[in-house]
């Protein structure tokens, strides 16, 4: 049977180095599927704006604000979006280490494919 993604359906992830930590310490990225919508925006985006790659894009497209996403001192590291309040800003978005940034767009590729578990997310 087919199953219809939803992007409005906001999944909560855990990244794979989080999830051995109690539950209150974890850092929770919610994020939508990817659409070929976002895929075709995300591309205009990116080519709109040659610093922009179509990765960034999606990431603004399908990532909610985090919760409990801490600087090493400890503070809490602030969700910004454009004036418009409908995406994060790009520096928002780059605060995530490079290689957290490509485990969200492999999460969120594979929700729009259907293929991802509760146990694939981390929950």
């Amino acid at each position: 049977m087919a199953i219809a993604v939803d992007p409005k359906c906001v999944h909560r992830y855990i990244l794979k180095e989080d999830r051995d930590k109690p539950e209150g310490e974890r850092t929770v990225f919610p994020i939508r599927a990817q659409t070929d919508r976002i895929e075709r925006e995300a591309s205009m985006l990116a080519a709109e704006r040659r610093f922009w790659d179509s990765g960034m894009c999606i990431l603004r497209a399908c990532l909610d604000p985090w919760e409990n996403f801490k600087r090493a001192d400890g503070s809490d590291v602030p969700w910004e979006t454009e004036p418009n309040g409908t995406r994060p800003t790009a520096a928002t978005i780059c605060r995530i280490s490079e290689r957290n940034r490509a485990e969200l767009l492999d999460a969120i590729q594979a929700l729009g494919n259907a293929k991802l578990s509760e146990t694939d997310l981390g929950n």
